[in-house]
């Protein structure tokens, strides 16, 4: 798959996809809503950068920062997406089912090198993510956080990945970023 042929494909892709994950964080947090769950931050966790395929959401309650305010490390356990407490699976099967799709068309037409990404695998991951981001951000858009104003974010456990620090610019207002970034900028 050359860069064209990659442009066409996430260019059928996206939209399916990021309507998917709209949906599926509209329908999760009115199901955590309707069930009385609280919540200061939510993430969705779609797998590692180079095996995406499949969405959880994350979310946290401020009685379950591991550490009180004062504390040192109260930065770190706010926004430490691998700390938080509540860990879902449910509620993503159209966006996890349109990812294997595109992840099993995208493996028939790329053969790529087993120990590393190539250029064209790393393009498509990024694409997939920003899709993932463009979902979350249309979600908040039509109202799905109206009132609360969570903290929010893609995560990728234990990386230094780009789409957690672009998702969190993103998604939050800038007093957030700042305080995101003065702990793992």
């Amino acid at each position: 798959m050359n860069a064209n042929e990659l442009e066409l494909f996430l260019s059928e892709v996206r939209p399916v996809l990021i309507e998917a994950i709209c949906i599926g964080v509209q329908e999760h947090v009115e199901s955590l809503r309707c069930k009385g769950i609280d919540f200061y931050a939510y993430a969705l966790l779609p797998g590692e950068v180079y095996d995406l395929h499949d969405i959880v959401a994350v979310t946290n309650s401020l009685t379950d920062v591991a550490v009180p305010i004062e504390d040192s490390q109260y930065s770190y356990y706010r926004f430490c997406v691998d700390e938080w407490k509540h860990w879902h699976s449910d509620g993503f099967a159209a966006a996890n089912t349109v990812m294997l799709e595109a992840n099993q068309r995208f493996a028939a037409a790329h053969a790529g090198v087993e120990y590393a990404m190539d250029d064209v695998q790393i393009a498509y991951a990024n694409g997939l993510l920003d899709s993932i981001l463009s979902g979350i951000d249309q979600a908040k858009r039509r109202g799905t956080f109206v009132g609360t104003d969570p903290f929010l974010a893609i995560w990728i456990s234990d990386s230094g990945s780009e789409i957690i620090a672009e998702s969190v610019k993103r998604l939050n207002n800038t007093d957030v970023f700042a305080d995101f970034m003065a702990e793992f900028g």
